[in-house]
């Protein structure tokens, strides 16, 4: 009864700590996911240490700790690890840790990936962005959390950052019977949480890429689309004061140049001139006047030979038709072409944690992403042109 129980975080060294209750209860509520030393000490009573606890987001961990007669200035030291079954919350769902997030396969290095694994998930996606359907609810009734802040998009149940997996410490995924705390959607909830800089300074740099010169050809193109695909980034952190203040620095980038492949079927010569005759390659169809209506009938009279006279088509029908190619072959399709096309993703985030004292502690996360993209359309040269679309957003969570 009335043992002072402490917390101590193994990577920055920030201490914590609880006195317990008359019946022995303790509840240090205020820890941030990681690898933890708890020791309890009391007057008459040997001090006891249980080393690598380890904490993980969301959830609640129970560390049941026996003192034993003797003088404080003896110890017990325990190692080894918290019960892995989950007794204090009926929630259904489950965590994964660094070691998981880096070990995985992940080729767009997306985390959200990653909750395909969880049973009863499936792959889908919203507006291109990949998100999980759980229990076949729907992609959009998941709820996004990061470091403790809500970050689920208001329109497609989308995250609104993409947190890079080099800053992950870890992630939980709650499928059922989540607390009353957590009811905003019927589907999923996915919480991340960041990782903070220690007491020692750690960085990694990485690129991947793709080149078409390293493809084989599509059986059904003429040439090797072009292909340049570069994913690079970097992280860094460290102690700007021990045990105080730490800071982790993120950037990531990829850069997609690729050229798409069509077949598609272009109007003929003949047909781009208005002549639909039997022999000419157009469309065998007959090609009705539409202002030829009969009053007593209500049908229409089809254009002599099949052809539209040059005085019905309109210049601006007739200057966009001669910047469609002519065919490369007969029949249907007729055309094969590359288009090139542009998905660029920037994103910087940097975080810093500032512990002022044992109950006063802030974290400043800040997280930055840019995704310019520039599609192809499927008529060559200038008659559709290209389409594009920009998506960024800011993140900014303070607690």
């Amino acid at each position: 009864a009335e043992a002072k129980i402490t917390a101590t975080e193994v990577a920055t060294g920030v201490v914590t700590s609880a006195t317990s209750s008359d019946s022995g209860d303790y509840r240090i509520a205020t820890l941030r996911p990681g690898v933890y030393s708890i020791s309890a000490t009391r007057a008459n009573f040997k001090t006891v240490t249980i080393n690598d606890i380890q904490l993980l987001v969301g959830k609640t961990t129970r560390v049941d700790i026996g003192l034993e007669v003797g003088e404080v200035v003896e110890k017990v030291t325990v190692e080894g690890n918290a019960p892995l079954v989950q007794t204090d919350t009926a929630e259904r769902g489950a965590i994964m840790g660094r070691r998981e997030v880096e070990a995985l396969p992940l080729n767009s290095r997306n985390i959200t990936e990653l909750t395909y694994l969880i049973p009863g998930a499936a792959k889908s996606s919203t507006q291109g962005e990949p998100v999980p359907d759980v229990n076949s609810l729907g992609a959009t009734r998941n709820q996004y959390y990061v470091d403790g802040g809500g970050s689920t998009s208001m329109y497609a149940g989308q995250p609104v950052e993409r947190v890079s997996i080099d800053t992950v410490q870890e992630f939980k995924v709650e499928t059922a019977l989540m607390t009353a705390d957590r009811g905003l959607h019927a589907g999923s909830i996915i919480s991340v949480a960041t990782r903070q800089g220690t007491n020692q300074f750690h960085g990694v740099a990485y690129e991947f890429f793709r080149n078409n010169i390293l493809n084989a050809r599509n059986p059904f193109a003429t040439t090797i689309p072009t292909l340049r695909y570069n994913q690079f980034g970097a992280t860094l952190g460290g102690p700007l004061v021990k045990n105080k203040l730490f800071f982790l620095a993120n950037y990531e980038a990829s850069y997609e140049r690729r050229a798409r492949t069509f077949n598609v079927t272009m109007p003929t010569v003949a047909e781009k001139r208005g002549d639909f005759t039997p022999g000419t390659g157009a469309k065998n169809a007959d090609i009705f006047d539409p202002l030829s209506v009969d009053a007593t009938t209500g049908l229409r009279a089809p254009f002599p030979d099949n052809k539209i006279p040059d005085s019905r088509i309109n210049p601006i029908s007739r200057k966009y038709l001669s910047l469609w190619p002519d065919p490369q072959t007969t029949g249907s399709p007729n055309y094969i072409f590359n288009a090139p096309s542009k998905n660029d993703f920037d994103r910087f985030a940097v975080r810093v944690d500032y512990n002022l004292r044992e109950k006063d502690r802030f974290l400043l996360r800040y997280g930055r992403q840019n995704n310019p993209v520039l599609s192809p359309g499927s008529v060559p040269g200038a008659a559709t042109g290209v389409t594009g679309d920009t998506a960024s957003g800011h993140a900014l969570v303070v607690s």
